[in-house]
C-alpha cells in the first residue's frame, strides 16, 4: 500500500515493514519480476511504485473486498473460536 500513490525508496519500505533493507530489496525484486512494481533510480536511491494503473485497480479492489468481509462477523475475518471453547465442559470434542 505504501507504493500506491507515490514512489518509495527501499529504506522507507524497510522501515514500514520492519524488515532489513536486504530482505526488503529481495522481496521488491520478486514483485518487480512479476511486473507488480517498477523501479526508477533517482540519484543514489531506487524508488519503487506500482507498475501501472491496472495493478492499482487490482490492489484497491482486493483491499475493498477484505474490508467488506471484515465488517461482518468475527468468524468471517478468521477469528473463529477454538473448538474446545465451543463445547460445554465435560463433553468430549
Amino acid at each position: 500500500m505504501a507504493c500506491l500513490d507515490t514512489p518509495q525508496p527501499v529504506c522507507c519500505l524497510s522501515e514500514l515493514t520492519g524488515m532489513s533493507q536486504p530482505l526488503t530489496s529481495h522481496h521488491l525484486r520478486g514483485l518487480r519480476e512479476a511486473r507488480i512494481l517498477k523501479s526508477n533510480r533517482r540519484g543514489k536511491q531506487v524508488l519503487y511504485e506500482l507498475d501501472d494503473h491496472h495493478i492499482r485497480h487490482v490492489v484497491l479492489d482486493l483491499c475493498s473486498h477484505v474490508l467488506e468481509e471484515c465488517h461482518g462477523t468475527d468468524s468471517e475475518c478468521g477469528n473463529q473460536p477454538k473448538a474446545d471453547q465451543d463445547q460445554p465442559s465435560g463433553e468430549p470434542s
